[in-house]
Formats: C-alpha cells, sequence, structure tokens
C-alpha cells in the first residue's frame, strides 16, 4: 500500500502526468472544432467517430506511467525495492498504477475538453434527428450529459486497457519508447482483427459505445466495460508473469 501510495504522489506532481493532460485535451479539442457543430454532443461525437487525431490519446495516456517499469528495472530501482516490498506486491503495482493512471488522465482531458467547448456551444440542440440505441436515447431522453459522460468512460476504458500492452512489451523488451507505441500498433491489429472476424466483439466500435448487446444503457456500458477490463486483465496477466520470471533471474 506504501509503494502505491508513493507512486500515486510521485505520479500526481510529475511533469509527464501534466504534459499527458494538455496533449489530450489538445487533441479533444481541435478534433471538435474541425467542423461546424450547433452543440457539444455533436462535435464530441465528429471528434470520436472520424477524427483519426484522437488515436493519439493513447500516446499521451502512456505519459505519467507508462516508462516507469522500464527506467526502474534499467536503473536497478526496481531490484532494490524488490529487497524491502514482495516482488508480488510489486508488480501489482505497476499494474494498478498504469491502468489507474491511463484512465484517469485520459478522462479528465476528455471532461476538460468538453468544458472548454460548453463555453461557445450549447450542450445539446434539438435539430430533429432520430437518436435511437442504449445511449442515443439517453440524448433523446433528456439526458445529454449522461450520454457525454458514458461515451468518455468507455473511451477511456479502452485506452486504459490499451495501455496495459504497453505495460507488457515494457517487460518483454524494456524499452520506454516500444512500451510508449505499443497501445497504438496492438489497438489497430486487434481492432482490425476482431472487426475481420464476425466472431469476437468489435473492440473499435466497443471503445466508440456503439453495441447492439442491450436496449439498456446501464448493461450496455457495463458490457463495453467488462469487455475492455478483460483485455487488460489478459495484458495485465502477461505482464505479471514475464517482469516476474525477469526480476528473478529467469530473463535477461
Amino acid at each position: 500500500m506504501k509503494l502505491l501510495s508513493a507512486y500515486t504522489k510521485r505520479t500526481a506532481v510529475s511533469l509527464s502526468l501534466w504534459l499527458a493532460l494538455t496533449g489530450i485535451t489538445a487533441i479533444a479539442v481541435f478534433g471538435m472544432t474541425r467542423q461546424k457543430s450547433f452543440d457539444v454532443i455533436s462535435a464530441f461525437d465528429v471528434m470520436l467517430d472520424l477524427s483519426s487525431y484522437r488515436k493519439l490519446i493513447m500516446l499521451f495516456a502512456m505519459l505519467p506511467f507508462g516508462t516507469v517499469y522500464c527506467r526502474e528495472f534499467n536503473t536497478g530501482l526496481s531490484v532494490s525495492i524488490s529487497t524491502r516490498k514482495p516482488v508480488n506486491k510489486q508488480l501489482r503495482a505497476y499494474i494498478i498504477m498504469q491502468f489507474f493512471s491511463a484512465l484517469l488522465v485520459t478522462l479528465t482531458a476528455l471532461f476538460i475538453s468538453l468544458a472548454i467547448m460548453r463555453i461557445r456551444l450549447p450542450l445539446y440542440y434539438d435539430v430533429g434527428n432520430v437518436r435511437s440505441g442504449a445511449f442515443d436515447s439517453l440524448v433523446s431522453g433528456g439526458k445529454p450529459a449522461a450520454y457525454l459522460f458514458l461515451r468518455c468512460l468507455h473511451y477511456s476504458v479502452s485506452i486504459a486497457a490499451w495501455s496495459m500492452s504497453g505495460l507488457m512489451m515494457s517487460a518483454v523488451f524494456l524499452d520506454s519508447y516500444l512500451a510508449v507505441i505499443s497501445p497504438l500498433v496492438f489497438s489497430y491489429g486487434l481492432e482490425f482483427l476482431t472487426i475481420q472476424s464476425g466472431v469476437f466483439p468489435d473492440l473499435w466500435h466497443l471503445s466508440l459505445s456503439y453495441t447492439d448487446f442491450s436496449q439498456s444503457a446501464a448493461a450496455s456500458s457495463a458490457y463495453i466495460c467488462g469487455v475492455f477490463i478483460l483485455i487488460a486483465v489478459l495484458f495485465s496477466g502477461v505482464f505479471y508473469f514475464l517482469a516476474r520470471r525477469r526480476m528473478s533471474g529467469e530473463i535477461r
């Protein structure tokens, strides 16, 4: 617990955290202002659904904690910590910090970008378009803020899940640059495979809150988050296995 607290405090005051917040906010605002929109919801929809720049959010989400394992192992700090703390607690701290730092920095930055856009535009302007589906029904039902919150949450959870691939790869190659770009590679690859397969859940559409799982917003949201949390657990399991072997000297 003390190790997790120390990592949290260090990350909270790090320059990389503020750089990540600034970068993600700038990407989101840029994506929302590229086309003329009547309200915040339509601007956000365009940014998330059509902007290719949103993929860069993954790179910034890795900045607060994504390279910590590599740096600490390469400098010998992780070995020093393991002499004072059980290795399993140390590795769990890496996993928890990576997932929640990526999740919270993305979610916070998206909220900031929406607040900036709210200064310029109304939250929702009804132009008579029919909106259907579990989450679109929130807008037509008079809950546009809930719609935006859930879309931000789903995308942030997906970013956090992909960030775990960076942590996994850092245990394989001990390369900070590879750790940062791995989420981009894994997301593109697995999203393409799930779109083509027709068997597995379509990860690209799920990250954008599109699913026919249920007409219930709560059930659909739980399903989307559950899929990406499962992906995060799988990446985390591989990281734990490899990092434990590396720290015990079985892998050089």
